[in-house]
């Protein structure tokens, strides 16, 4: 009998999956080992490439770029979000999970959550962008190559984690 993955929370979800729960058990977890070996596999691939990325001299300039042009920057900004699948599939299941659908007529809760969404988004990328704007002159080539090494490291022994679940069947 297959041991259960609980500690990682998209293994249960699909196996929780009513079209996955169709599948017999040991096809579905053959199914969630293959996944989180491939998943496994990618980060040991990111993690490695990451390690061994060498930081650019100077920040890169988009192609057409003119300097002072927000209005431009916030509409395109704001349209690859907007057509972004899987931030349009996040917010659907977020507001579902939330019963926005089911307000009966109730017009006030769903809009003070797309109100919070909206100012949190806000919020989190005026913080951001600040703190860039702040950092940036301070942190050099050799603190770039440092935070890539980290972050490598960081990617590779999550990749390791997951391997070792998908071989062990715990």
């Amino acid at each position: 009998m297959a041991r259960r993955n609980h500690w990682i929370k998209l293994y249960v979800e699909i196996n929780d999956d009513p079209k996955i729960g169709l599948l017999p058990v040991n096809a579905r977890w053959r199914f969630i080992s293959a996944l989180a070996l491939a998943g496994g596999a990618m980060m040991l691939y990111l993690g490695i490439r990451t390690f061994l990325a060498k930081p650019a001299a100077e920040a890169a300039q988009p192609s057409g770029y003119v300097r002072g042009s927000l209005a431009s920057a916030y509409a395109s900004t704001l349209l690859l979000t907007l057509t972004n699948p899987m931030t349009i599939l996040m917010f659907l299941a977020i507001f579902a999970g939330a019963g926005v659908a089911q307000t009966g007529g109730d017009w006030i809760g769903p809009l003070l959550m797309v109100v919070g969404v909206f100012l949190g988004s806000a919020v989190w990328w005026i913080t951001l962008s600040t703190l860039v704007a702040l950092l940036r002159k301070r942190i050099t080539p050799a603190i770039l190559l440092w935070m890539n090494r980290a972050a490598g490291i960081l990617l590779f022994a999550f990749g390791v984690v997951a391997l070792v679940v998908a071989t062990s069947g715990t």
